[in-house]
């Protein structure tokens, strides 16, 4: 078996990393493009997280490591390749309420320069049965003030 890597600055992710994944197959959020084509979750070269198109024309999905508990690392740089492409792409989860909803909440924060609040507002007006979970929540807060420095480191 293989020796699996450790995260010194994520030891939540450490610990989920050692979960089978198939047994956590019904808890992935799945990527896919409407056009089916399959992609890839993976790190781009300044560390975002990018869905990536491997294979033009089958049907596949992009697996995570979370588990719709109280846990989970929300992944604000998820780049919507094909969104910004002109494309569509559909981001959901096993009922569409917290994770895939944390992920879109997330993607407009950060490129649309949401609030969490309006961010949740908007995506409320779309689909009302969103409801992320208080850790997502928290995390999306956390993610907020994080968004709001970085935006001021770049105006000095």
């Amino acid at each position: 078996m293989a020796e699996e890597k450790t995260d010194m600055k994520n030891p939540l992710l450490n610990l989920v990393r050692q979960f089978d994944q198939a047994k956590l197959k019904k808890t992935q959020t799945r990527v896919t493009t409407v056009d089916g084509r399959i992609t890839t979750f993976e790190k781009d070269s300044t560390g975002k997280f990018v869905v990536k198109e491997t294979q033009p024309g089958s049907l596949g999905y992009v697996g995570d490591i979370w588990q719709d508990l109280q846990v989970g690392e929300v992944l604000p740089g998820l780049i919507l390749e094909q969104g910004r492409n002109g494309g569509c792409v559909l981001v959901h989860c096993n009922a569409g309420v917290s994770r895939s909803a944390t992920i879109v909440i997330a993607y407009l924060m950060q490129f649309r320069e949401m609030k969490y609040q309006e961010a949740f507002n908007y995506l409320k007006e779309k689909r009302p049965a969103i409801c992320p979970n208080e850790g997502f929540r928290t995390q999306l807060l956390q993610f907020e003030k994080q968004l709001a420095s970085q935006t001021q480191n770049v105006k000095r």
